[in-house]
């Protein structure tokens, strides 16, 4: 067990200020990929970093870590159901703004 761990699984006051740290510095990544200047690029940028603190969260946040795999799969379908929900969309939501 490492020290940033006490018993079963939980993790310390410092480990999650240190994760608190990186999703507030992800946060200003999105941001500022918001002002990029290709559309493209941006919305690669933006949903990429979306990704990258949604999983942070469910891991550290969610305690997914130490859960059964039956919690994981059911916050898995949640989480593809999303990601088929906003492939679905994102057409129509570029080709209202595009005109």
């Amino acid at each position: 067990m490492s020290s940033d761990q006490v018993d079963m699984g939980h993790l310390t006051p410092k480990t999650y200020t240190i994760i608190w740290a990186i999703l507030l510095g992800l946060l200003f990544l999105s941001l500022f990929a918001g002002m990029v200047k290709s559309p493209v690029l941006a919305t690669v940028m933006i949903f990429g970093v979306a990704i990258i603190k949604a999983v942070m969260v469910m891991f550290y946040y969610m305690h997914l870590k130490v859960e059964i795999v039956y919690v994981k799969v059911a916050v898995l379908a949640g989480f593809l159901a999303l990601f088929f929900f906003v492939v679905g969309v994102y057409p129509d939501v570029v080709g209202q703004f595009s005109k």
